[in-house]
């Protein structure tokens, strides 16, 4: 397992990924070498064929074994794939509880992130529709345009 902390975060993205940041930023005799050190044995093959065949967590270990390899280009690879090629997200649609609020005069009311609190002194009394979800709250939100604010919701899913 991993013992650098700058590559965790890697534990979340495709092997894929992990290997191009290899094959971006590791030259092949460099990869060749830190092969042989974590994985105790020399490849008869060429370098990126013989790293297809590797786990996840020896991947790891040569990332963590390669200064080339910076925790910015590990930051990037990780926002770039987290969600892999399937991004799982969902989309609520509030109902406004008083219904002489329009989109427009709540945003006026509330910018500047009160909306944010405001929301999230409601939803402390919200039972939630889906039982595998809970603790959700809002984090941040981007006023779009004056009849749209886009509020982004962190939540636990079971």
């Amino acid at each position: 397992m991993p013992s650098d902390n700058k590559s965790t975060k890697l534990l979340h993205v495709q092997n894929g990924a992990i290997r191009k940041l290899l094959y971006t930023h590791v030259t092949d005799e460099d990869l060749k070498n830190r092969y042989r050190a974590v994985i105790g044995r020399e490849t008869k093959k060429d370098i990126k064929e013989a790293l297809q065949r590797v786990e996840k967590a020896k991947l790891i270990e040569i990332i963590n074994k390669s200064p080339e390899i910076t925790e910015e280009h590990i930051e990037l690879c990780f926002e770039e794939n987290r969600y892999s090629n399937r991004p799982n997200f969902r989309l609520f649609h509030l109902q406004s509880l008083d219904p002489q609020t329009t989109s427009a005069s709540f945003i006026q009311a509330h910018k500047e992130d009160k909306a944010i609190k405001k929301l999230n002194q409601r939803l402390r009394d919200v039972p939630y529709s889906n039982d595998n979800v809970t603790s959700l709250f809002a984090v941040d939100q981007t006023l779009i345009d004056s009849q749209t604010l886009e509020i982004a919701f962190k939540y636990n899913e079971i």
